[in-house]
């Protein structure tokens, strides 16, 4: 399963729409705390993404040990890394790169190379890839046989088609191709609800690739400002007690 990517990316990453929608975008609940939907978003990444799209600034070490991937004395459980999510180096040390090369990229999809996604969340936001993720629906005049709803004539194909299902379009004005919504034709591996929680892990995963450090930087934030507000009252006992004795030295005169 972990190669079939390679087979399925038939059109490049194309995130840019190349035409506008009115859909409407879901809530993504992501949990940046929650390490088994890290470790799970992560596993979905390198089996269905990695294939063409690459994560340059991550490295598996740091991975591992930010979502978890330990053991009580938090060393990395390499053996599990490597078992899991490294199908292109046997180096720890490496990025998460693709298997694609650029040369071979601009020859598959017709000078378009597939980017990079290390910082697609911050770019894009979780509720939009989340909605994203959910919205490719069946469109056999595309060369990919798919398309999306939030992002019409899409290049990408529905690389998640096999635990999603096919979903068809139902129109509200069929001349003008609005959508009013999309139902599920053909059922894949997964139940809707448990494609929803998939695509929320990916998503999740994404997020954390975006900016690694955030709950580090979160929890600093926390002591920073309770820091500054101690020194205001320092600051503030300090300028009453300064002032009491100019106050006092006044009224002698």
């Amino acid at each position: 399963m972990r190669m079939a990517f390679l087979f399925l990316c038939i059109g490049a990453f194309a995130f840019e729409a190349l035409g506008k929608s009115d859909w409407p975008i879901d809530e993504a609940r992501i949990n940046l705390r929650d390490n088994s939907s890290l470790q799970r978003g992560a596993q979905l990444f390198v089996n269905y993404c990695q294939g063409c799209h690459s994560a340059k600034f991550v490295r598996f070490r740091s991975l591992a040990e930010d979502i978890g991937i330990v053991d009580s004395r938090g060393k990395v459980l390499s053996h599990l890394v490597k078992e899991n999510l490294m199908l292109y180096t046997n180096n720890i040390e490496d990025t998460l790169l693709s298997s694609l090369s650029a040369e071979d990229a601009k020859k598959m999809f017709a000078g378009v190379t597939p980017p990079d996604l290390s910082l697609i969340a911050r770019k894009y936001g979780a509720d939009w890839l989340y909605t994203y993720l959910r919205s490719f629906y069946k469109d056999e005049t595309k060369s990919s046989g798919a398309n999306n709803a939030l992002v019409p004539n899409v290049a990408m194909p529905n690389v998640l088609g096999e635990l999603q299902g096919v979903q068809i379009p139902v129109y509200k004005d069929v001349q003008k191709k609005q959508i009013e919504k999309l139902e599920l034709k053909e059922p894949g591996k997964l139940s809707t609800p448990e494609y929803d929680k998939q695509v929320a892990d990916l998503v999740n995963f994404l997020v954390y690739m975006g900016e690694p450090v955030q709950l580090t930087r979160r929890k600093v934030g926390v002591w920073v400002v309770i820091s500054l507000l101690g020194l205001v009252l320092w600051a503030y006992f300090l300028k009453r007690e300064y002032w009491k004795d100019i106050t006092a030295h006044t009224l002698e005169k």
